[in-house]
């Protein structure tokens, strides 16, 4: 069954693609690129809300079988699949957010030569 996260990965890895060759797009079309990525990230911040709550659910789940043993609990939900899924949806967030910081300054920057090779 395809979940939500193998529809949204693909597209991001797409428009981050596109973006590594930022140089090549004017300031007016990497803005907008830069506006679409900004509207999966939220999809994607979605995404690592609801895979913590399942890390959360499990971690819970494994403290009452641990006999509230809190750091038998969390190694052992370190190392499940929900955890795995939690940091990759963390990791596209935090790369996505540092994509958007640098394409909104490459975009200033490329307006204000712009502006100055008009005068």
């Amino acid at each position: 069954m395809e979940t939500n996260w193998d529809k949204i990965k693909p597209v991001i890895e797409e428009r981050v693609k596109e973006l590594r060759n930022a140089d090549s797009f004017d300031p007016q079309t990497l803005a907008l690129k830069i506006i679409e990525l900004s509207s999966w990230w939220a999809s994607v911040n979605k995404e690592v809300v609801e895979r913590e709550y399942w890390f959360n659910v499990l971690l819970e789940k494994l403290l009452l079988e641990n006999e509230n043993v809190v750091a038998r609990a969390k190694v052992h939900a370190k190392a499940s699949k929900e955890y795995l899924n939690w940091q990759e949806s963390l990791s596209y967030s935090k790369s996505i957010q540092e994509i958007l910081r640098g394409g909104r300054r490459y975009t200033r920057l490329a307006e204000e030569e712009l502006k100055e090779s008009r005068y």
